[in-house]
């Protein structure tokens, strides 16, 4: 091959510009500048489909189940695309896995997790039909396992993708590789830790980002100060509403220790209204905050909180460990866990609110210990970085490519 090689990136559109999406665009950018021919290919993840490989999908079906025709739609999407003049393609998010072509390279964080690790939990969630959720579990499946044989290499955003991979698709140890993805943002100087600083959370309000735990250990610490969470969601009323039940009736926080909490519609309860409530003053919602206002956040808290359920990866922990901020997390959070030498550079805790309540309680009361975790935090992520990453996927492509290294 004589020409610089021409990749594809192929990747969902889903109308919104999260960690993944700017990490995608660094990763991009720095292929460029070592003079690789990139062009994007998207593909619609926003429009609920009317009609299904020549089939149409009924309003009523949509209803029943809204997540799964969307993903057959992207399926769709997916497996349509002519990409041969193209002599390697970069996939991206589920499922552009599954886009023909014999020089694929799959950077991997998850699959389409409502029907994999999460399919289980959301049926008992009640946000669907447990027995409709199951058969399109299976067919899901199915479908993606039949086709992902092609995939020449795979990276894998952490252990815990990997075994994903393992798992459900048998795909072998020689064909994967863990993948760590830099810290979008990285400052120039480290901000030295403030005792008396916010306790701080970054995550989209969504199931199963498990937001709920950290409002409910809020009203159960000893400290008065409070957190701020960073992101909008679906759960954004829910949540609120969860705050405000914890402020009006404190047994409520004290009583109901259910680690399961995050584990239903998310939708606040019908009824007669009540008259405004106060804010409790335990959580400052910032909404979905620039990059400038989460970073001055991280900057000045005393330390992070990242409590989702088996995370992929955990651009949040990384960034903020980046800025020796100590990073909680729980023991079931995946990707998260694996960055965190627990009582070293952050505190692994059971998934419950009196456990992370404590372990807030402990670092805010103890701040030359959350100093000293912060410094470690920083010094165990220098070297993920982004020309690591690049060159990860540079050396990917190539074998691929059947390139010489």
């Amino acid at each position: 091959m004589t020409a610089r090689p021409h990749i594809a990136v192929v990747k969902p559109d889903f109308g919104i510009n999260g960690g993944f999406e700017r990490h995608l665009d660094d990763l991009i950018a720095g292929l460029r500048e070592r003079h690789w021919r990139i062009d994007i290919v998207t593909i619609d993840g926003t429009t609920k489909p009317r009609r299904l490989y020549g089939l149409p999908v009924e309003p009523v079906q949509l209803e029943l189940h809204n997540e799964f025709f969307v993903y057959l739609a992207l399926v769709e999407q997916t497996q349509q695309l002519q990409l041969d003049h193209f002599d390697a393609v970069l996939t991206t998010q589920p499922p552009t896995y599954l886009v023909p072509h014999q020089a694929k390279v799959a950077l991997f964080f998850h699959q389409a997790r409502l029907f994999y690790d999460l399919s289980e939990p959301v049926a008992a969630s009640g946000i669907v039909d447990p027995e409709i959720h199951g058969r399109a579990s299976e067919a899901v499946r199915r479908l993606e396992g039949e086709a992902v044989g092609d995939v020449r290499f795979w990276l894998a955003g952490s252990a815990e993708s990997a075994a994903r991979l393992k798992h459900h698709w048998s795909i072998p140890d020689e064909a994967i590789d863990t993948y760590s993805a830099p810290p979008t943002s990285t400052p120039q100087a480290t901000t030295p830790l403030r005792p008396d600083g916010p306790i701080v959370s970054v995550s989209r309000l969504e199931w199963p980002k498990r937001v709920e735990l950290l409002v409910q250990a809020m009203h159960l610490t000893t400290s008065e100060r409070a957190a701020h969470l960073v992101g909008g969601g679906s759960r954004l009323d829910f949540v609120k509403d969860l705050d405000s039940t914890y402020h009006r009736d404190p047994q409520q926080a004290t009583s109901s220790f259910d680690p399961l909490l995050w584990v239903d519609k998310g939708v606040v309860a019908k009824g007669p209204k009540r008259p405004p409530e106060p804010p409790s003053g335990r959580i400052v919602f910032e909404g979905p905050a620039g990059n400038e206002r989460r970073d001055q956040l991280y900057d000045e808290a005393s330390v992070v909180v990242a409590p989702a359920y088996r995370e992929d990866y955990g651009l949040t922990a990384i960034e903020a460990m980046i800025r020796a901020r100590p990073v909680i997390v729980c023991r079931d959070g995946g990707g998260l866990t694996e960055m965190i030498d627990d009582g070293v550079n952050g505190l692994i805790v059971d998934p419950d609110a009196r456990a992370l309540a404590r372990a807030i309680d402990h670092l805010v009361t103890n701040p030359e210990t959350a100093a000293k975790m912060g410094r470690a935090a920083r010094e165990s992520v220098q070297h993920i970085t982004l020309e690591a990453a690049v060159t990860q996927v540079e050396q990917a492509l190539r074998r691929a490519l059947d390139l010489d290294s």
